[in-house]
């Protein structure tokens, strides 16, 4: 994943990725289908196990999960830990959607 992580956060879209372990929530879950149907081709989203995916999580520092990461053009442009609204989400990506 670490060497395909990096392909997948340099595109020109919006890229939202959720980061969680073992499992999403329901909620995380109806969050990025939301996110999802509402915003269709134009945010690029994936979904990555910090359990299945250890090496990329250490070298994000990632330990805790959901995190909600945005990266616009191969930056880290947002993080939000926790649950968050769909709407909200939305808010964070429409800046970068062109």
């Amino acid at each position: 994943m670490m060497a395909n992580f990096g392909e997948i956060i340099n595109r020109e879209t919006p890229v939202l990725i959720c980061f969680y372990k073992d499992e999403l929530s329901e909620k995380d879950m109806k969050t990025i289908s939301d996110v999802a149907y509402i915003l269709k081709n134009k945010v690029y989203i994936v979904r990555i196990d910090i359990t299945k995916n250890k090496p990329l999580a250490e070298n994000l520092g990632i330990t805790q999960t959901p995190i909600f990461s945005i990266y616009h053009k191969g930056e880290l442009r947002c993080e939000h830990q926790n649950d968050i609204e769909a709407i909200e989400l939305m808010k964070l990506l429409q800046q970068y959607i062109i």
